[in-house]
């Protein structure tokens, strides 16, 4: 391992470690706070239907990936500490 590497971990958590006591802001409401289907939509919803995706009615998105990372990190249970986190 590089001697680097925890360095620049280092700095990083410095700059943005405070992020992570934060609620959620920006379109975190809107593609995790106020979106029901994602605590319920399946693996395949997820992934193909973009009303999974945000709990906005024009949707807007599609995100599978995305969608599938804000599933995982509810799934965690750490409310708005673990999407920060991931």
């Amino acid at each position: 391992m590089s001697r680097a590497l925890p360095a620049v971990l280092l700095l990083a958590l410095l700059a943005h470690g405070a992020g992570l006591r934060n609620g959620f802001v920006y379109d975190d409401h809107r593609f995790v706070e106020f979106n029901p289907r994602l605590a319920t939509a399946t693996f395949g919803e997820l992934l193909l239907d973009p009303a999974t995706h945000t709990a906005d009615s024009d949707r807007d998105v599609w995100r599978p990936l995305r969608a599938l990372s804000h599933r995982l990190d509810l799934s965690r249970g750490l409310g708005p500490f673990g999407f920060h986190l991931h």
